[in-house]
């Protein structure tokens, strides 16, 4: 009786333990995935900002002639 109930609960815990693998390995990837959304952002309002700074500089530039 008491190694059925051994059985039981190994198994019970292994079931947890995946589960809890699982839900660990989700939020890492959804981490990564925000992470690499930040990083596209940045780059694209960093790409903006550069541009219309140059546009800037280009009228000042055209407006002093």
């Amino acid at each position: 009786m008491t190694q059925g109930v051994s059985v039981i609960g190994a198994g019970v815990a292994g079931i947890l333990g995946f589960v809890l693998i699982a839900l660990s390995r989700g939020r890492v990837q959804r981490r990564k995935d925000l992470e690499d959304l930040r990083q596209r952002i940045a780059s694209d309002l960093h790409d903006d900002i550069g541009s219309n700074l140059s546009s800037i500089a280009l009228l000042a530039e055209l407006g002093k002639m």
